[in-house]
């Protein structure tokens, strides 16, 4: 499972921040940020594919998300945020992906998923003969579910992830085609993180900090020159 997005973080000091893995992007800086660039043009494409769904819950939810002062999944830094955002974070999975049935009790609100066949390699869309079986969707606790067999569409749907035990069939492929999975939500503790901060609950600590983009790419620096200190120090060793 893969994340983008902003959530809130167990590294000490740091309130909220965006998802990101320090070590994958060094090196990668600039691709790094054309593709967060290219996020607002993606998260507006899902707020269009909810308001088509359900004009009244993509409201409701676009008012929660704007009554928090929320950052939006594309945002850059914390206080960048997007009048058609409904959620602040977003999960994906692809690769033949499953996990166990389970309940998100990080989901404070309705998660809306968006079920994807695609090239792996190229991330475009499979519009026939989808080579993928399984990876249904399924709620076991309610005989009810996703089958995807047979099928090379696109599938939305909104539930109550906090609610409703869900989970991901086990699935094969024998070619690079795969079943893009996203969900999006308001993570729990991200709302409680808000009304800390409306509350001045950081306002007493001098180190508390958003992990924003410019905060990523000045951690990647910093890890950079760590390694470059450790293959320093192992070639002294060597010698």
């Amino acid at each position: 499972m893969f994340n983008s997005g902003w959530r809130k973080a167990t590294t000490k000091n740091e309130m909220m921040g965006i998802s990101a893995s320090v070590p994958k992007i060094a090196g990668h800086e600039a691709y790094y940020e054309n593709l967060q660039d290219e996020l607002q043009e993606m998260e507006a494409f899902l707020a269009t594919r909810l308001a088509n769904m359900s004009e009244k819950l993509y409201e409701k939810l676009r008012q929660e998300h704007k009554a928090f002062n929320l950052p939006s999944i594309s945002s850059s830094n914390f206080d960048d945020i997007h009048d058609f955002s409904f959620a602040s974070h977003l999960s994906f999975t692809f690769s033949n992906f499953e996990n166990e049935p389970h309940r998100d009790p990080d989901s404070s609100t309705y998660s809306f998923g968006l079920w994807l066949p695609i090239d792996e390699r190229s991330g475009k869309l499979i519009q026939n003969n989808l080579e993928v079986k399984g990876g249904n969707f399924m709620f076991p606790d309610d005989n009810f579910g996703l089958n995807f067999e047979g099928f090379d569409g696109v599938v939305e749907m909104v539930w109550k992830a906090d609610e409703l035990k869900h989970h991901t069939e086990k699935s094969t492929s024998q070619s690079h085609h795969s079943r893009l999975g996203i969900s999006c939500e308001i993570p729990s503790t991200s709302v409680q993180t808000i009304v800390r901060l409306q509350n001045g609950f950081y306002e007493d600590n001098q180190e508390a900090f958003h992990r924003d983009i410019q905060k990523i790419i000045s951690d990647c620096a910093i890890w950079k020159d760590k390694e470059e200190a450790k293959k320093a120090l192992k070639r002294q060793k060597i010698v």
